[in-house]
């Protein structure tokens, strides 16, 4: 087993024996990959370099950590830009003084005894936000006893807990299942098919259509739709889709605030619908269904843009909207080659025998595979890659 093949299996949990056909052909394919690039030992001897390593006082480039060392190779990238001489606390950048609020003229703060214990058993309260002893249009969102969020008196709390059991049962109503394609350690557990981040405040359910639709040749991917929400005020509630590839096990989540952005010029891209946690929400059984009915729908178009990229090589255009998008270097694929200028990519080379499809896919499987990333950084970089392929294809 080569490393490619290594690497691939620990993010998918390093069992072989869980792997599903498609990702075992995908092993295959990786086994008969070309052998990685030799790396090559890079030198930091530009002047603005050798300022940065002497203010930081070390004697090794190996005492770095990653971000330090990330930093020394843009350095070395721009030898306009110099290393800040000094690097102040925030407690140095802003002066502090203890004084008496009230000669401020800020009165108290606090939260009323009284509480609203709807959603008790999640362990979730809401109580109002008194200044000065009185009501000031603000509640504080409390779970575990932790404040989760600040909110305006209108907002309403939607526990995640409720979404996924509403979630549950309209998916078996309309033939979807749960979605457990995933492994790996950078996700968090709510059930087996539903993530969440660290603080438990946000989620995504995941729920598969269970036959998939056909892309290009033996090329399959499944489609489905995506319940997230949120009680710290991150999201509101919404329903976006998504779609899973078993060629090579990645899925492409797409995000309701990228699919706002992008359906003011290009309303029939991305599958989504959202509503925000005010008192006018109703998340009942009709209106989910609504919801998700009318995501799935309108995900049929995005498998047709699919299609059309299995069927188009990559241009000008698309290479040099991912070589300038703000996706991380390691997302980009190796037929797609830049320089950094004034801190910004510019393309340089593309290959213009690779497919808009093979680009899409190894952007998305290394978003997908990065096992130091989290679901919010996920779904922000698939974004940043829908946002730089798909209004090319119909503009």
């Amino acid at each position: 087993m080569n490393k490619q093949q290594k690497d691939y299996l620990n993010s998918l949990g390093g069992n072989a024996e869980d792997l599903t056909a498609g990702q075992k052909a995908q092993m295959t394919k990786l086994g008969g990959a070309s052998q990685p690039r030799p790396t090559v030992t890079p030198t930091y001897d530009k002047p603005n370099q050798q300022t940065y390593l002497q203010a930081l006082g070390v004697i090794s480039v190996d005492e770095l950590t990653p971000g330090q060392k990330a930093y020394l190779t843009k350095l070395g990238q721009n030898s306009n830009l110099m290393p800040p001489s000094e690097r102040k606390t925030a407690a140095q950048a802003v002066q502090l003084e203890q004084v008496d609020l009230s000669k401020c003229g800020i009165q108290p703060v606090s939260f009323n005894d009284h509480v609203n214990k709807q959603w008790d058993r999640y362990s979730i309260l809401d109580s109002e936000l008194l200044y000065d002893g009185h009501g000031s249009g603000y509640k504080g969102v409390f779970r575990n006893g932790k404040l989760v969020q600040i909110a305006g008196d209108g907002y309403k709390v939607l526990p995640n807990e409720e979404v996924l059991e509403l979630g549950n049962q309209l998916a078996a109503s309309i033939g979807a299942k749960p979605f457990t394609e995933f492994r790996g350690k950078w996700y968090g557990k709510m059930g087996n098919h539903a993530l969440y981040n660290k603080a438990e405040t946000q989620m995504y359910a995941l729920y598969c259509q269970p036959e998939p639709m056909k892309v290009k040749g033996v090329d399959e991917v499944n489609v489905g739709f995506a319940l997230n929400n949120s009680i710290d005020g991150s999201s509101g509630f919404g329903v976006s889709s998504f779609t899973f590839r078993f060629g090579c096990g990645n899925l492409v989540i797409m995000s309701e605030q990228r699919g706002q952005q992008l359906n003011r010029h290009y309303t029939d891209v991305l599958a989504w619908a959202s509503k925000r946690h005010t008192s006018g929400l109703k998340v009942d059984r009709p209106n989910l269904q609504k919801f998700i009915l009318t995501v799935l729908d309108r995900s049929k178009e995005v498998i047709d843009l699919y299609r059309e990229m299995a069927v188009k090589k990559m241009n000008e255009t698309v290479a040099k909207r991912i070589a300038e998008s703000n996706l991380p270097q390691r997302a980009l694929p190796d037929h797609i080659e830049f320089k950094t200028v004034n801190d910004r990519r510019e393309l340089t080379k593309f290959d213009q025998n690779r497919t808009i499809w093979d680009t899409y896919n190894s952007v998305t499987e290394a978003i997908w595979h990065n096992v130091k990333s989290d679901l919010g950084t996920k779904v922000n970089q698939f974004g940043a890659i829908n946002e730089a392929v798909l209004p090319v294809l119909r503009a």
